[in-house]
């Protein structure tokens, strides 16, 4: 694993835990909250897809109301 994530890690687990109070036997719950925060800060786009697609115009989930809307 890369050191630099590692230690990133560690200081938003320590964030998470003394955020949640600090209680007992949450560890791995707040390591894994901590690696979601870290690995979105450092890749805020995700897989390259949904924020395309969202900031797609054309994109009919982004048509003005009305429009685009396959309900009837």
């Amino acid at each position: 694993m890369d050191r630099n994530r590692e230690e990133e890690l560690r200081r938003r687990a320590t964030k998470v835990r003394d955020g949640a109070g600090k209680p007992e036997g949450q560890d791995r719950a707040h390591r894994a909250q901590a690696a979601r925060d870290v690995d979105a800060a450092r890749n805020p786009v995700g897989n390259g897809q949904g924020d395309a697609q969202a900031d797609d115009p054309n994109n009919e989930m982004n048509a003005p109301s009305g429009k685009g809307d396959r309900r009837s």
